[in-house]
């Protein structure tokens, strides 16, 4: 029998999962970031940028440069207590950029690791 902790967590992997393969295929779903001063993004296509005023833009551009990707996430640890949860894990996606070479070979391959919270 799983706890309550071990599905909320499953569910959090899950998503995230879900989450990665839309924006690998050009949809950032905006509605799932933090929408305040603190937020940072770093790396994606050499831009980094500060609160919500500045990174909402380079998820769009970034996001809008990819397509028919697909994400592989296998997470390493993490937990959800109440409101607060993190996950820790390697990813590994093949997508096409811009339009270039096929994400079956010939596209391009990131490996990432992610801290996720809710």
């Amino acid at each position: 029998m799983q706890t309550a902790a071990a599905t909320e967590f499953e569910e959090l992997v899950r998503f995230h999962q879900e989450h990665n393969e839309r924006f690998f295929n050009g949809h950032p779903e905006l509605e799932h970031w933090a929408h305040d001063e603190s937020i940072t993004l770093h790396g994606g296509f050499g831009f980094s940028a500060k609160g919500w005023q500045e990174v909402r833009p380079g998820l769009i551009r970034a996001a809008a440069r990819l397509s028919e990707g697909r994400a592989t996430f296998t997470p390493l640890g993490g937990q959800v207590v109440g409101d607060f949860a993190y996950l820790v894990g390697s990813e590994e996606a093949i997508v096409r950029v811009d339009g270039g070479g096929m994400p079956n070979g010939n596209g391009h391959r990131a490996a990432e690791d992610d801290k996720v919270a809710r």
